[in-house]
């Protein structure tokens, strides 16, 4: 006896109550009509003996067509998460963006002036990176900064990651300031924010090795970070060359980084010891400006 021949209603197991609703979707799409169901057997559709068999070959061909679509669109099950000291992060801008709301005096002292540059006072490239020119300037970079640097700490150790996201703002500064020359004058985490967006690009490749050919992720992963680049950098108001520059020195030192044994960039204490250096850069940098 065939199952369309059967009078009572066929089970079709699916492996959880999300698969069967999606089962259910593409019937109703082809205009087969079913029921969601669990018993001992898990979760499964109740179907028409009448259309058993055409359920189950539209069924067949939308898995076929769209398995590795799942596969190659869920990450794997190490695929680094979010790390939550970024959050010290955040703390730090917000405290010294409230510093100098009380003392207006702090951004002259740390602003990235380039005539002040070349008159020997560098640890301004440093300063700069921590202050903003307005609440919306500051807000704005919080929000996607919070996201950005927190992926690239979870994928790349906290410390490493905030030290090379430190470096891409810098480089950014250096940059634009050689570019704009005198009379130019820079203030921001923005250029720390396209770092972390570049460090994430390089750390994109690999994540779903043996699902696609490195070169397919290489791209994807390269063209999703500088759509969002496009999207993220390029705002008229703002300093593109600085963006563009700590973008370019993220994905420079995320090769690096990337390359590193997985017991050196997990390493606890290589990851504190690079946090400490990223902490003393700042500290420093901000104790020359506050002697002046």
């Amino acid at each position: 006896m065939t199952p369309d021949s059967q009078s009572e209603p066929v089970f079709l197991p699916t492996r959880s109550y999300r698969r069967a609703e999606e089962w259910s979707l593409v019937l109703v799409s082809q205009g087969i009509e079913s029921h969601i169901t669990q018993d001992d057997r898990g979760w499964g559709l109740l179907v028409s003996p009448d259309n058993v068999t055409r359920s189950v070959r539209i069924l067949q061909v939308y898995e076929r067509e769209n398995r590795h679509w799942f596969r190659y669109f869920q990450p794997p099950p190490d695929t680094p998460g979010f790390h939550p000291g970024v959050v010290l992060w955040a703390l730090l801008l917000v405290l010294l963006h409230a510093w100098q709301a009380v003392n207006p005096e702090l951004r002259e002292r740390g602003v990235c002036d380039t005539a002040q540059l070349l008159q020997g006072e560098v640890w301004r490239l440093w300063t700069a990176v921590s202050l903003h020119a307005d609440l919306r300037h500051l807000m704005g970079n919080l929000v996607f900064g919070f996201l950005l640097l927190g992926l690239a700490m979870a994928r790349f150790g906290a410390g490493w990651a905030q030290l090379a996201a430190l470096l891409g703002g810098v480089a950014g500064n250096v940059v634009s300031a050689a570019v704009h020359g005198l009379g130019h004058r820079l203030l921001g985490a923005s250029g720390m924010v396209m770092a972390a967006l570049g460090l994430l690009a390089v750390g994109s490749i690999g994540l779903h090795a043996g699902q696609l050919p490195l070169r397919t992720w290489l791209v994807r992963g390269l063209l999703a970070s500088v759509l969002l680049f496009l999207l993220l950098g390029l705002d008229p108001t703002s300093d593109v060359i600085a963006h563009a520059a700590g973008f370019v020195t993220g994905l420079a030192l995320g090769v690096p980084l990337r390359a590193l044994p997985d017991t050196l960039r997990t390493s606890r204490f290589a990851n504190q010891l690079t946090a400490l250096a990223t902490f003393l850069a700042m500290l420093v940098a901000w104790a020359a400006a506050l002697a002046r």
